[in-house]
């Protein structure tokens, strides 16, 4: 992807009294050395709704020449006010098109999607463009990222809840696509996975049955749709694969001459095969993606096709539990599953543990002290919260105070740095380490 975010998180807190330092610091990172008497599980938090951010491209293919059926189209799609268009290819419908050639194509009709610097116009391969030299094709489009494989020829990109993954169906090398997009589909936590190339793999139009080798293993894989072009006709085609639904697309004729095609071809749900050129316009959310096919002839629209596909809102599941991490003092065993870290003692660390199994975590705690700091012996410290706040519920009766890290000046600190911490899905990028650091100043 284009971008990456810093996932290094601090908290800083001051003005806190004892047991609000013990509520935090078990609270947050369940390392204050707490003897529970059972794990302490409080009520998950509710999941993160969807963000609620939309998007709506378009999809053209088959556009690549001038003509009424080119502007017409070019005016509708631009009238829509897509936040980016994504194409299935033939950008050109020549045999011999330069940048030069593309510029008047493209540029004259998308140029507000190719502003040099934040272009959002994505095109893939078609047969036309690899007729008239692929080097002028990459010539035009020479904003497309390079993939790890060095070429610009397939890659991916992300635009709110959608991840599009083009290919290129003109290559010979199969092979080598397929290694590449199927870890890359397989990791991708977007709410939609859209895969598209120009020669379609179903298809009850001109080249039926469509291109056997570009079938691959998408639906297992993880796509929700494939789209391409080619044939000149709209297609909806729903295939059932590895015990997963998955939807085809030939996304029509945006320019090009229109054709017809076999209404009767197997999972065809949707089809047209008029005269009209037309696009495909996509609203997506997190949980919702609406594709239409519509055509225009000279200012008239039609949508000639609506479907609406619906997942749930992504879920992240929370709930705090009290680990019995810390090396404690006082009336209390250190069983099995605690580590050798003090968390009152300046400088010490240690690797955490899961509380039920004693297994180590591979995650490591670095406590760092200032001013007077130790461990609470007494069964009670500090006050008591009332009842029917959260902290009452959560602690009272479940676990003891007895091995809490007690401060007994203002000035005193407990700093706690947790690395090899890994971000929980939802995420586009890989899994990467985080390190954590929490302050706790008394007040």
């Amino acid at each position: 992807m284009h971008s990456r975010r810093n996932y290094t998180k601090s908290l800083y807190q001051t003005g806190v009294k004892f047991f609000q330092v013990l509520f935090v610091l078990v609270f947050t990172f369940s390392l204050v050395g707490m003897q529970p008497v059972k794990p302490v599980q409080a009520a998950p938090n509710p999941a993160p709704q969807a963000s609620g951010d939309e998007t709506t491209f378009a999809v053209i293919t088959d556009y690549g020449v001038a003509g009424p059926n080119l502007t017409n189209t070019a005016t509708m799609v631009n009238n829509w006010n897509p936040d980016f268009i994504v194409t299935a290819g033939d950008n050109n419908q020549g045999m011999g098109c330069d940048t030069t050639c593309y510029a008047g194509l493209v540029g004259a009709n998308y140029g507000d999607y190719l502003t040099s610097g934040s272009e959002r116009f994505w095109p893939v391969i078609g047969n036309h463009d690899t007729y008239s030299g692929i080097e002028n094709y990459l010539a035009y489009f020479d904003y497309i990222p390079t993939n790890s494989n060095g070429t610009k020829q397939y890659y991916d990109f992300v635009e709110g809840p959608v991840h599009f993954f083009m290919m290129d169906s003109e290559s010979a090398d199969k092979a080598t696509q397929q290694a590449w997009l199927q870890p890359k589909l397989e990791a991708s936590t977007a709410a939609w996975q859209i895969v598209m190339f120009h020669q379609p793999a179903y298809t009850g139009g001109t080249y039926t049955p469509g291109n056997t080798a570009m079938r691959w293993n998408f639906a297992e894989w993880g796509a929700d749709f494939v789209i391409g072009g080619h044939n000149h006709v709209y297609e909806r085609i729903h295939r059932t694969e590895a015990d997963r639904q998955i939807i085809y697309f030939t996304a029509g004729a945006a320019g090009s001459n229109t054709r017809t095609g076999n209404a009767s071809f197997a999972g065809l749900e949707a089809y047209y095969h008029g005269s009209e050129s037309g696009a495909m316009k996509v609203t997506a959310s997190d949980t919702n993606i609406e594709l239409q096919y519509i055509t225009i002839n000279g200012t008239t629209e039609t949508v000639r096709d609506t479907q609406t596909y619906t997942k749930a809102a992504p879920q992240v599941a929370y709930a705090w539990e009290a680990y019995n991490d810390c090396v404690v003092d006082g009336a209390v065993t250190n069983p099995d599953n605690t580590t050798t870290i003090i968390c009152y003692t300046n400088n010490t660390s240690g690797e955490l543990k899961d509380f039920e199994f004693g297994s180590d975590l591979g995650i490591t705690a670095t406590v760092n002290t200032s001013g007077s700091v130790d461990s609470q012996t007494d069964t009670y410290g500090g006050d008591i919260p009332d009842e029917g706040t959260d902290a009452y519920e959560l602690f009272n009766g479940n676990a003891s105070i007895i091995g809490g890290v007690r401060m007994s000046t203002s000035s005193s600190s407990v700093t706690l740095t947790i690395t090899n911490l890994t971000r929980l899905k939802p995420t586009l990028l890989p899994q990467q380490p985080i390190e954590t650091i929490l302050v706790i100043q008394a007040g």
